[in-house]
């Protein structure tokens, strides 16, 4: 029996193919797809005059560019190859810029004129045009034209012109000027410029890079996002110094915060580090010294590792550079790095400029003076503020519409006045400016408050979630419509997950200890009626204090589960001790390694992607799926806490069916909504306990999320009430996909 077993392992393997045989053998599936490989350059559009402002547009996917001497707009679909434009034919146009928030909407130049053009993609003519604004009204800068753009991220368009061009590459020089957008005019930031080109900015917002092509250096400015003011120019990179031909253009910013400029009359892209000055790290040929005249760069593809460079085509002193190269659109893949999406037009910053914390700020009492006054408690159905004065036992509250304040005393001391129902707003961000508020519900589930509740799971046939208690080994079943809690004890280790399995409603799958289990549960008894063992994992000596942690079943019935590291004499987890497996009919395969702690997991299944949590990387993992072998690769960070400026850890995560992700924050007390095709966040949703652990989407439309918490002792304080509570929130208008059950 024990060969037939062998053989039947080995004939799996086999069959899984050669990629299966290495990820249990070697455990080394990303770094093979993580390997760094040579960029390759291809043409996707052919041949324009100028072709310049290259604009990844994140929500459709598509490419913006323009023709300038062509007068034209373009846009370029990569998924169909479909290329279309519209010409405006009224003056030369240099950039293009979405308008955010209106559909077939773009901000556009003509000439020395900014407007909002329709334009339904498809068509060749704009269905409408609306002129803004327009520069460079002297006599003799009449000339003159807008050259290039783009936004900066709260939505402000930064734009500048160059001099007239009696003939092409005979620009006048210290003409032109760069403007940025307010209030529907557009202010003049530098002046005596030859010809205005690229732009970029740092993540922190505190920095502008600016090209003046005829300068020959790039430039770094002090930059106030709020004010929309630059300041204290210094030069960080000379194209000359480096035996570099031609001249600097457009430009574009990587998420490593290195710059991709194109070079004019240099049939290349430079990538340099403007941190630090006169460093140039890469070079990259477009296509092999056949294209002269790269005008300009940015970001796009899916994961925004796709490097567009647009080119030029124009006779220059009676040189002609023939078609279908020079002109052309080149992607460049395989450089190994990412860039950001391209901020939209936001038509607010056109009525006005994003205004300043003070402005119109209205500061005033609603309450005497408190010896300790906390826990502030908003409830939206009553436009009601709840709050608190631990000393005294006084719990107040405040009507915002009479503006009265009354307070009561409560029994004991306490540290909360949270009513049962807890009905407050959230925020839905834009680039820069605050959408709208929805109101929301968040209600506390009845039942104990855990020391770690987590991996909450929906049982859409029987309408029941069920959760787990890890540091009691606990599970529990909570029937929704009946407000009805059970719970069972399943061993004398951490239980770190428990999710049902197909055609058996007794029968689940769990994470006890380092040991995967069977577990039989009726689901009334105290105790559960059998435990089964499946396998025991990370029988290393030093792995041997490690335990399951994270884990949830694919669309396709199969268990993903990670591991943790034992916490040192700190109380601190030890880095680097955990792995990520799967589990699917007797097969055991090792994906990742050097994990720290294994949480969220989910999938969307349209895109074939994974998405992953280490909690000791502050941020969220993208891999590429492949629902038929259940492997993964091609590792990438979709979501970073730290540039994000989340509070918090991620911790558990699930997924909307709009392919958005929701994660849980444990130490940051709420679930950040965002786009992992943008990086974008949605919303942020605040829960009032701050170890929020987990999430699921339930109830008979899987319109209601359930958030599980911890009541975990953190360097000797325990958290206060309701921490350990499971909620259930109502009112998001968004709903998901549901849980999966293990199919055996």
């Amino acid at each position: 029996m024990a060969v037939n077993k062998v053989f039947e392992l080995l004939f799996r393997l086999l069959v899984a193919g050669s990629v299966l045989l290495h990820a249990v053998i070697s455990a080394d599936i990303k770094d093979l797809n993580n390997s760094k490989m040579a960029p390759v350059v291809e043409r996707v559009v052919d041949s324009v005059h100028l072709g310049e402002g290259p604009h990844w547009d994140v929500s459709t996917q598509s490419l913006y560019f323009v023709d300038i001497f062509g007068k034209a707009i373009h846009k370029y679909v990569p998924s169909t190859k479909k290329h279309t434009k519209a010409v405006i034919g009224s003056g030369h146009v240099s950039l293009i810029v979405p308008v955010e928030g209106q559909k077939d909407k773009f901000l556009i130049s003509i000439g020395r004129k900014l407007a909002v053009v329709t334009w339904d993609g498809e068509s060749d003519k704009v269905s409408k045009t609306e002129e803004i604004t327009e520069v460079d009204n002297k006599p003799d800068t009449l000339d003159n034209r807008f050259n290039d753009g783009k936004c900066d991220p709260s939505g402000r368009l930064w734009a500048g012109t160059m001099g007239g061009e009696p003939e092409n590459g005979a620009v006048k020089r210290e003409k032109g000027a760069l403007f940025s957008l307010v209030k529907g005019q557009a202010k003049q930031h530098l002046s005596k410029i030859g010809i205005s080109n690229g732009l970029a900015w740092t993540t922190d917002n505190k920095t502008m890079y600016y090209i003046d092509s005829h300068k020959g250096y790039l430039e770094q400015f002090d930059f106030d996002i709020v004010n929309g003011t630059i300041s204290n120019s210094r030069n960080v990179f000379t194209l000359s110094k480096h035996g570099v031909d031609g001249v600097l253009d457009g430009m574009c910013i990587d998420t490593d915060g290195n710059l991709w400029v194109a070079i004019f009359n240099g049939y290349r892209v430079i990538k340099i580090d403007p941190r630090k000055p006169e460093t140039l790290l890469q070079t990259v040929e477009i296509p092999a010294k056949q294209v002269n005249k790269t005008t300009s760069v940015a970001f796009g593809g899916p994961n925004l590792d796709e490097l567009y460079v647009t080119s030029a085509s124009f006779t220059v002193n009676g040189v002609e550079l023939p078609p279908p190269d020079h002109g052309a659109t080149f992607r460049v893949t395989g450089l190994g790095v990412k860039g950001f999406p391209d901020p939209a037009f936001g038509f607010s910053v056109v009525n006005g400029k994003p205004k300043k914390m003070t402005d119109k700020m209205i500061i005033r009492p609603i309450s005497e003076s408190l010896e300790v006054g906390t826990r502030p408690c908003w409830d939206a159905e009553k436009k009601c503020l709840y709050f608190v004065d631990v000393p005294t036992s006084y719990a107040y509250k405040y009507d915002n519409e009479t503006g009265e304040t009354v307070k009561t005393k409560v029994a004991q001391a306490t540290t909360k006045y949270i009513p049962k129902i807890i009905r407050s707003p959230i925020n839905l961000l834009g680039v820069g400016t605050l959408l709208q508020q929805i109101p929301i519900t968040i209600c506390p589930l009845d039942g104990e408050q855990l020391e770690v509740g987590t991996r909450p799971f929906w049982d859409e046939d029987r309408q029941i979630l069920y959760f787990v208690d890890v540091k009691t080994s606990t599970i529990y079943k909570y029937c929704y419509n009946g407000n009805r809690v059970a719970k069972a004890t399943v061993g004398d280790e951490p239980l770190a997950f428990m999710f049902p399995v197909e055609g058996d409603d007794k029968k689940f799958i769990a994470g006890l200890g380092r040991k995967l289990v069977f577990v039989t549960w009726d689901g009334k008894c105290p105790v559960v009626q059998k435990v089964e063992l499946i396998t025991e994992v990370e029988w290393e000596e030093d792995y041997l204090a490690n335990r399951w942690n994270g884990g949830k079943v694919d669309p396709y019935g199969r268990l993903w589960a990670g591991t943790m590291g034992p916490a040192d004499e700190n109380g601190d987890t030890i880095p680097g001790r955990g792995s990520l497996y799967s589990y699917s009919k007797g097969l055991l395969l090792k994906h990742e390694t050097n994990i720290g702690i294994s949480n969220g997991l989910a999938w969307d299944v349209k895109e074939n992607k994974m998405y992953y949590i280490d909690t000791l990387f502050p941020g969220v993992y993208q891999y590429d799926y492949d629902p038929k072998t259940g492997t993964i690769c091609n590792r990438t960070c979709v979501f970073d806490f730290e540039n994000n400026f989340v509070e918090g850890k991620p911790d558990g995560l699930v997924i909307d069916m709009d392919g958005n992700l929701i994660v849980a924050c444990i130490f940051g007390g709420h679930l950040i909504h965002f786009d992992p095709r943008t990086g974008k966040v949605l919303a942020r949703i605040p829960i009032p306990a701050e170890q929020v652990t987990a999430v699921t989407f339930g109830g008979f439309e899987l319109d209601k999320l359930f958030v599980t918490t911890a009541k975990m002792e953190v360097n000797g304080e325990v958290p206060e009430d309701p921490a350990g509570v499971t909620f259930v929130i109502e009112g998001l208008g968004i709903s998901g996909l549901g849980d999966f059950k293990y199919k055996p």
